[in-house]
């Protein structure tokens, strides 16, 4: 909701799919910076190697981009 309700305020609108690809991602970057504390575990340095994170990226990447292409529907 946040999201939309910058995008409706800038007037940037016609740049939301790219504007959500960007907001998704900083939400990933958030995500790897409150990661340890929470965890206990360094995204980096997971028991599972670097999977869970990449896997992670690629979400906030689909949830950024559907996030943008949904502002322009509506």
């Amino acid at each position: 909701m946040a999201f939309l309700l910058a995008l409706e305020a800038s007037g940037l609108a016609s740049g939301a799919p790219v504007l959500g690809l960007g907001f998704g991602i900083v939400l990933w970057l958030i995500g790897l910076a409150i990661h340890e504390p929470v965890t206990g575990v360094r995204p980096w340095r997971h028991p599972r190697g670097r999977l869970p994170a990449m896997l992670s990226l690629a979400g906030h990447v689909v949830y950024g981009t559907f996030l943008g292409l949904l502002a322009v529907w509506l």
